[in-house]
């Protein structure tokens, strides 16, 4: 995704950028191997203006290779908390490494499950104590109205997925799987010029949510600084993870 991002826009992108470096970091060496083959033998397909292109990889759990990676313009952490009991000092590697990335920030992106969320969660709110700022899925950058609520911060995204084997399996289960659903967290890496989304803008945190048991008037829930705000649902519908623009503040 990144490469397919850096190819559309290569043209915006500035000449004094000559190479680009990836530093890899799991337990499992075999997997990041045949994943360097893969970069490798897509390279040819994307016209990117970069004179060196390079992959570091660095077997180990990510606890002790994270302290010895090089700050970095982007930091991706992909199902890491998931499969992490994240300790105090888990919090402080990852707030160390949040602090030294600069750039497009630290993203953290995990499935959409509720434990999940309280990791993110809970490491947002050691951020925000710090005076980080977020660029997404938070608007703000005060406490989270879904930290201990029984509902949680996750994302729908459409998505097909061809094939006899997955439609057999959703008719065996009485429907398709349109949708990706995923937990979130990018950090923004500058302390010093954060940036805010202007107040008239929400994140829808539901879908349209039914006023009472088979009625066809819903009510959609939006995440507002340290609260849940209930407002009607939309025409247009939006689900999970969409933005929301309204003539008040929310």
């Amino acid at each position: 995704a990144l490469l397919f991002w850096l190819h559309q826009n290569r043209a915006s992108l500035s000449p004094q950028i000559r190479s680009i470096e990836f530093h890899w970091s799991d337990a499992n060496t075999k997997i990041m191997k045949k994943g360097e083959a893969f970069l490798h033998s897509i390279w040819e397909k994307f016209e990117l203006p970069f004179e060196e292109k390079t992959i570091v990889i660095h077997p180990g759990p990510w606890q002790k290779t994270l302290t010895k990676l090089p700050a970095s313009h982007i930091s991706l952490f992909g199902n890491v908390l998931n499969e992490t009991q994240v300790s105090p000092s888990d919090s402080s590697t990852l707030i160390a490494h949040c602090k030294k990335t600069k750039g497009a920030g630290v993203l953290f992106l995990e499935p959409a499950t509720r434990s999940n969320f309280q990791k993110i969660a809970s490491l947002r709110e050691q951020l925000r104590e710090l005076k980080f700022s977020f660029w997404a899925p938070c608007l703000h950058s005060e406490a989270c109205p879904l930290l201990r609520n029984r509902d949680w911060c996750h994302h729908s995204s459409p998505l097909h997925i061809p094939g006899r084997w997955f439609s057999f399996f959703s008719k065996q289960i009485g429907s398709e799987r349109k949708w990706v659903k995923a937990s979130y967290l990018w950090v923004q890496s500058s302390l010093e010029d954060s940036f805010q989304f202007p107040e008239k803008w929400a994140r829808v945190v539901s879908d349209p949510i039914p006023v009472r048991p088979g009625s066809d008037k819903t009510h959609t829930l939006l995440c507002a600084p340290e609260r849940i705000q209930k407002i009607k649902t939309p025409h247009e519908r939006p689900h999970r993870g969409a933005l929301l623009q309204s003539k008040h503040r929310f």
